[in-house]
Order: C-alpha cells, then sequence, then structure tokens
C-alpha cells in the first residue's frame, strides 16, 4: 500500500497558514545605550530609559514573554533614575534644615 499526498483543503480566503508567534524583541543594546547616556546626559538617559522600557511592556503583552533586557532597564531606571532624584531631594531638605538651624544660631 503506497501513501500519497493529500490536496490542500478548499479554502476560498486563500491557503490556511498557521500564525506563529514572533520571538520577543531583545533589549539588551537598548540597555547598554540607555547607561551611557545616563553617564554623559542624565535627562537624556532617563527619558530613552522610559521609552524603552514602554516598548519592552508593549512587546512583552505582544508576545506573552518578557523580553531580553526588560530587567536590565528596570535596573537602570531604579539605580541611575529614581533613587538618585530621590536621595538628591533628601539631600536638599536635610541642607535646608541645617540652613535654618545655622540662621537661627546666630
Amino acid at each position: 500500500m503506497g501513501y500519497y499526498q493529500q490536496p490542500p483543503m478548499w479554502n476560498p480566503q486563500g491557503p490556511m497558514y498557521v500564525q506563529q508567534p514572533r520571538p520577543p524583541r531583545s533589549f539588551i543594546g537598548s540597555a547598554f545605550i540607555v547607561l551611557i547616556l545616563y553617564i554623559f546626559f542624565w535627562i537624556v538617559g532617563l527619558v530613552l530609559n522610559i521609552v524603552y522600557l514602554r516598548e519592552a511592556k508593549m512587546e512583552q503583552y505582544a508576545t506573552g514573554y518578557p523580553p531580553e533586557g526588560k530587567g536590565c532597564l528596570i535596573a537602570l531606571l531604579w539605580i541611575m533614575g529614581i533613587i538618585p532624584v530621590i536621595l538628591s531631594i533628601f539631600g536638599v531638605i536635610i541642607w535646608v534644615i541645617l540652613m535654618i538651624i545655622a540662621a537661627n544660631t546666630n
């Protein structure tokens, strides 16, 4: 008994294809660029980090998997973005308090 290939089923909309999910985009290179920008141009690095992180979240939503480098972007946002701002605000508050104390001691 021989085997033969069956003809494809007729589909009025054309051939039937199974749509396969595309692999998620890698953001490791983007994270490296953001790191360099944080060092030389802090505000540009912060803005670009937020843009890339938003793209990574959309990529995760589209594919169902977190893309490579998303964790790096989150860590950079915290280490180079959020924590320095919080420490700077805290430093300004301490400086103002010390100036008020110094002004009242004279």
